[in-house]
Parts: C-alpha cells; structure tokens; sequence
C-alpha cells in the first residue's frame, strides 16, 4: 500500500479483495483502505474491482444480510468500477436472484449518488499532462452544456478510462477499432464501447461519429453531445488533442 504510487501507472486495474487486506491488517481498517485504493485508482484513470464475500450468504440463503447489501451499495459511492461477487453465489441455491438483487443495488445506489457534487479536483501527481488537461475539460464542458453524452475515439481505452475516473454522470460512449479494448471497457463504470470497422480519416470524423449516434444510440437530433480525441493526430498531419461541444444533425 505505501508503493501504490509506483505501482499504479505500471497496471490497467486493481482487484481490491478485503478477505486478504483482513488477513494482513487490523480488519477494523479495512473499509478505510478499501475506499483509499479506490480514490487513488480514480487518480489515476485505472479500473477498480471490489471482491469478497459478496452476497455470499445467498449460496443458502433466499435473502442477503444487509450488511451484504450495504457492501455493493459502499462499492458504488466509493466509485468503484465493479464488483466481483461470491464464488460461493455461482453454484449457489439462489444464484439468479442474487444476481438480480447485486443489479437491482447497484443501479439504486447509482441512482441515489446522481445529486452529488463531482470530483472536479484528482489528486493524480501529473494533473498536468495532457490527457488529464483534455479529459478534465471536456468532462466540466459536459456538465455545463447538459450533453446527453461524451464521446471519444481511442486506440487502447484511455482517454475513456480518463473520462470515467472523474465519476461522470453523463454517459461515455468510447469509439475505438480495437475489439480488445471493446472488452476492457465493459468493466468500465459508465462507459459504453462502439466498434468501428476502419479509422475515419481526419476530414470525416465528425460526420461518421454523427451518423454513428444516430443509429447505434439514443441520443435525437438537435441533442448535444462532448467529442473528445487524443488520437486524431494519428489520422493527420498534425497534432490535434481537442474536444468540441457538437448538437447532433
């Protein structure tokens, strides 16, 4: 834990299991340090996942505890990116169920945490760098514009994991030509990956992004949306790192 700075930029993401913290310190710190790694891991941009001994009583039991219930309730408004629960669940009795009632908390919990005031501030040491000067932007242009969405294009995940980490209520949707980055990005709290076939060329993007939300979203015409790209520098001859408030046409 005293390396977590050093370890974080070398990892796409953290598995926080509280049944091993428990094992190594005074199981009294452990909510205190489950919900610091989670803010450190929001620092920097790296996906979050809560494990241990979730809904485990439901392998037998018809109901949860409700201590049960509050874990993924407190995983959510820490700003975790998921919870992984008990394997004991899987083959369990009531396996469905818990399944359904973990969802059914989870969209609650997210439901209740939409009037709180945002992260505007990370703590991340290289606030500075381009990616977090970009995101941070476009995710305060967002909120202030009311956009239905923020969309980005990405190569390798990135620029939407910059996105999610500041716990936008806004939807991300993450256009990328990488199937791999598809699945990462499912484990990406509020964010929703678009595959697509070829790399627009620089002239077109906006059109084909257009195009795209049209049919594969439910963002309307005249509706406004955030675009975001790091990565159009790639497409052209020259740097391009912005982010523009579109109305969708």
């Amino acid at each position: 834990l005293d390396r977590l700075d050093d370890l974080l930029p070398l990892v796409r993401g953290v598995l926080i299991s509280r049944v091993a913290l428990s094992m190594q310190m005074d199981p009294a710190q452990v909510p205190m340090i489950t919900k610091e790694v989670i803010a450190k891991c929001n620092d920097y941009a790296k996906i979050t996942l809560v494990a241990s001994e979730m809904l485990g009583s439901m392998r037998h039991n018809v109901t949860p505890t409700r201590a049960e219930v509050s874990d993924i309730a407190n995983a959510v408004f820490d700003g975790a990116d998921a919870v992984v629960l008990s394997e004991g669940l899987a083959y369990g009795k009531y396996s469905v169920r818990g399944l359904a009632l973990a969802i059914k908390t989870i969209e609650e919990a997210e439901f209740q945490s939409a009037g709180q005031l945002m992260n505007w501030v990370k703590q991340h040491p290289d606030i500075t760098n381009e990616i977090e000067a970009v995101t941070s932007s476009a995710y305060k242009a967002a909120y202030r514009n009311q956009a239905r969405a923020l969309v980005c294009l990405t190569k390798n995940g990135n620029t939407a994991l910059h996105l999610a980490s500041y716990g936008s209520r806004t939807p991300i949707i993450a256009v990328t030509m990488s199937s791999d980055v598809i699945r990462r990005l499912r484990l990406v709290r509020g964010v929703i990956g678009i595959l697509l076939d070829e790399a627009p060329d620089i002239e077109h993007v906006t059109s084909i992004i257009n195009s795209m939300l049209l049919h594969r979203t439910g963002i309307k015409a005249g509706e406004r949306y955030v675009f975001v790209s790091l990565t159009l520098s790639s497409l052209g001859t020259e740097a391009s790192n912005l982010f523009t408030v579109q109305t969708l046409s």
